[in-house]
């Protein structure tokens, strides 16, 4: 039997290393999971290959008990020694592997949630993991990392120190699981193995805090099952799971199971006791979110779970039934998952009772198979190949249930077996992290998953946001514009090609290109109804207009301020900055029915009334300008410009004393030139 899954062990480990060399050879869309060799350098392959023959050579030819045998002495004996080596090399890992460019999971969303509510622009947008976002708002404002690209720093070192949470948590577990000291070290380094580990090598999403927390709720689960600690202490902990992450709530049948067997051994107490402290602990969090329940609760406009029969939303690429959606998931698994399959298949085909023959595994049973089904439904929102880290997070509790079954099934007889398995998935993982370890080869893999045989319209606009941010942020138009003209050039009836490719040239380019017009206008034709295209092509027109000026072209910037008018007739800044236009000419008159016009909009537009001041103080009209400049500041106490004009005017008029006072205060409010002008007369402030 041994020699015979031996064998089977080979030819699965060999199927999935070739799989990853295929992917070298055809780095192509439907081989996401499997194909990141790829988008690596050739010495990568052959580095991939040789390592493979060199392990499986020595795990067939030498004795592999004996280095097992030396770790897990060193685990038994001098476990804090062996965590801080183990802690040591994550953080080597972390300094070799971290993430580059964000953009696996929601990546930029999050920045971008996180970004604004720094700055108070909005409240923090929660989705479906409200404690887990919070954990990292409050963390990355505590380390001062609030904006993009410190903030990358800040993901770093947060999930760094999650990373090594979660190594204690799993050393805890396995010591208190297992026994033998030799199925600890191979329970141990078998789901460090996982390309799970890459959530805490500086990922930008919330799912780091997820793992971590999982982590210590199996832990709790465990420490009860071995009579370590009392039920009453589950419930709670479950509670802050689903606050963690609302997905969490499908532990719901290992929750009941286990209160039903304490119920059952020990009677009512600590089941009761469990459930007032929950539902004690759910009053407080309500009571601590203002009773705003419903703001912390995910709002989309489409279902989550994929449909029998194709539609026509924009949210969904395939349907429930789709060989699509069998590839996708066949991916999912070969990323995340393909040894806890075969460990499962493994124990099923040897001896399927001992599945549920204990507490423990009909836990994780109870843990995993809820999970395991809902990925099989789900219909994630950016895509499953975006969306990896959804299962990677919650594969956990599967691959700690698989490998344990496996060791209790086989016990250390397997040792050939688990330590080939443990290697190939080292071997295999290292791929992925050396390519999200690097920019243009992350990027190059990314745009691959651009296809709408995978990845639904909607979805692929947010992965092009997602990367447009990155190259918006690294000032990269030469990978922006390109980007986005393609986008349009595929999709020429959606107005957000034109919207994000505008912005582009508008904050990187020339303003005075004329395809900034053009895109415009194409964008206004799809929206002819909509104010949104309006109001952008006006501010440009104004931003242009004042350009202009500045310039000395008046007649451009008479037109570009005209157009803006035309664009949103009730745009008091339009008028504004016409006005500015044509006291620039030197038309006075024309630039004071344009103030006025701009005042009837807007009544609290002192800068309108200081532009009215200074039209009639060019008309030599002081005793005017002198009221207008007043009545600016009536409006604007703390308006300098308006004190220095009224300054200036009272000085020329002749009251000196008068325009002293106005400059006094103006130069009090930071203004430089009424500074001056006091040090030129030699008066202080």
């Amino acid at each position: 039997m041994n020699n015979r899954t031996l064998k089977a062990t080979i030819t699965f480990t060999t199927l999935i290393v070739g799989l990853h060399v295929l992917g070298y050879f055809y780095p192509k869309t439907l081989f996401w999971g499997f194909h990141f060799l790829g988008f690596l350098p050739i010495y990568d392959l052959f580095l991939y290959v040789t390592l493979y023959v060199v392990l499986l050579a020595y795990i067939l030819i030498r004795n592999v008990e004996r280095p097992l045998s030396f770790v897990s002495e060193f685990m038994e004996n001098k476990p804090v020694i062996f965590l801080l080596i183990c802690i040591v090399i994550f953080i080597g890992g972390v300094s070799l592997f971290h993430v580059r460019v964000p953009l696996l999971g929601d990546s930029f969303f999050v920045i971008n949630n996180l970004q604004n509510t720094f700055r108070g622009a909005h409240l923090l947008y929660t989705y479906s993991e409200p404690l887990a976002m919070g954990v990292f708002y409050l963390l990355l404002k505590l380390l001062g990392t609030v904006r993009y690209p410190e903030m990358m720093r800040g993901f770093l070192l947060v999930d760094a120190l999650l990373g090594i949470g979660f190594i204690i948590n799993l050393f805890v577990i396995v010591r208190n699981l297992l026994t033998d000291p030799k199925a600890q070290a191979l329970l141990f380094f078998y789901v460090l193995a996982a390309p799970t580990m890459q959530l805490f090598l500086g990922y930008v999403e919330s799912y780091p805090v997820v793992l971590f927390s999982l982590s210590a709720f199996l832990l709790v689960v465990v420490l009860y099952v071995k009579q370590k600690l009392p039920f009453y202490i589950v419930p709670p902990l479950y509670l802050v799971q689903v606050i963690v992450h609302f997905l969490n709530f499908l532990f719901m049948p290992a929750l009941i199971y286990l209160a039903y067997r304490e119920w059952k051994n020990r009677g009512a107490k600590n089941v009761l006791i469990g459930m007032g402290t929950t539902i004690a602990l759910a009053a407080i969090i309500l009571l601590a979110a203002g009773g705003e329940i419903a703001r912390y609760l995910p709002q989309t406009a489409h279902t989550h779970y994929l449909s029998f029969a194709q539609t026509d939303s924009r949210y969904q690429a395939y349907t429930l039934l789709s060989p699509y959606h069998m590839i996708d998931l066949l991916n999912l698994l070969i990323l995340i998952a393909p040894f806890t399959i075969f460990l499962v298949a493994i124990v099923y085909i040897e001896d399927r009772m001992s599945l549920l023959k204990s507490t423990e595994i009909r836990a994780f049973a109870l843990l995993a198979v809820p999970v395991l089904l809902s990925l099989l439904v789900l219909k994630f929102d950016l895509g499953t190949a975006k969306d990896w880290d959804i299962g990677a997070t919650f594969v956990f509790v599967p691959s700690l249930f698989a490998c344990y079954a496996f060791l209790q099934v086989r016990g250390i007889g397997a040792v050939k077996i688990m330590g080939l398995i443990i290697a190939t998935a080292f071997l295999t993982t290292l791929p992925y992290f050396h390519l999200n370890a690097r920019t243009e080869s992350s990027i190059r893999r990314y745009k691959t998953l651009l296809d709408n045989r995978i990845t639904p319209y909607d979805s692929r606009w947010l992965a092009l946001n997602h990367l447009s941010w990155y190259y918006y942020y690294s000032r990269d138009t030469a990978g922006l514009n390109p980007l986005w003209r393609n986008y349009i050039v595929q999709n020429p009836r959606d107005w957000r090609g034109y919207s994000t490719l505008v912005k582009s040239l508008v904050q990187f380019g020339d303003l005075k290109d004329k395809m900034i017009d053009s895109l415009f206008e194409r964008w206004i034709a799809l929206e002819p109804d909509s104010s949104r295209g309006k109001n952008e092509y006006a501010s440009f027109c104004l931003t242009l207009g004042k350009l202009l000026v500045h310039e000395g072209k008046l007649e451009q910037a008479l037109e570009r301020n005209e157009r803006a008018i035309g664009l949103n007739p009730k745009l008091p800044i339009a008028y504004n900055n016409l006005g500015v236009t044509y006291y620039s000419m030197h038309d006075n008159d024309k630039a004071i029915r344009c103030y006025q016009k701009t005042i009837e909009l807007d009544s609290t537009y002192a800068l309108a009334y200081v532009n009215m001041g200074n039209a009639y103080d060019e008309k030599a009209e002081p005793d005017s300008a002198i009221a207008w400049y007043k009545k600016a500041i009536s409006i604007e106490p703390g308006n300098a410009l308006a004190f220095e004009n009224l300054g200036a005017t009272y000085y020329r008029k002749g009251e000196i004393q008068n325009g002293i006072e106005a400059m006094k205060r103006a130069a009090r409010l930071g203004d430089p030139d009424a500074k001056e002008f006091l040090r030129n007369i030699g008066e202080s402030w």
